[in-house]
């Protein structure tokens, strides 16, 4: 699949399938409270640029894989679903989705990929900008603009 059509499709299921302002909020961590709402709506639509330029290229490295779900299990409020994705002569990506119940509908929160939570590193990776730039959140938005216009 070509990468705008393949972005195009991961940035619908990001919509209709994410639960984005509490991914970002997450995300951004103490620093959403210290944002204006500018700030925080701006930070929401960059983010959500960002992530879909940033994981349906991830994502497409493993296009046509076999993917199949392998379980489920409570966690709190949430629910756990687990998968693994089929890789030829390599052992399988473990992919564990964490979904929660959000007005009848179910909102994907985390994935965690072999592991690693997503938003946890996204978290580490933002708080590390804001961190160098004196705790200024616009640093962040000026970072998340560069990438993403590059990555058009």
């Amino acid at each position: 699949m070509p990468p705008q059509q393949r972005q195009a499709r991961f940035r619908e299921l990001l919509q209709n399938d994410f639960d984005v302002p509490s991914i970002g909020q997450f995300v951004l961590g103490r620093y959403w409270r210290a944002a204006t709402p500018q700030e925080q709506q701006e930070f929401l639509q960059l983010f959500q640029e960002y992530v879909v330029q940033a994981y349906s290229a991830r994502l497409g490295e493993y296009g046509g894989a076999p993917f199949r779900v392998t379980g489920s299990r409570p966690a709190g409020d949430e629910v756990v679903v687990t998968s693994e994705i089929a890789r030829p002569g390599a052992p399988p990506i473990q992919i564990d989705w964490f979904l929660i119940n959000r007005g009848g509908a179910l909102k994907i929160t985390d994935v965690y990929v072999g592991g690693v939570s997503m938003k946890v590193t996204q978290r580490d990776e933002f708080s590390a900008v804001i961190q160098r730039n004196g705790g200024q959140i616009g640093a962040l938005l000026v970072q998340l603009r560069q990438k993403i216009a590059g990555g058009r």
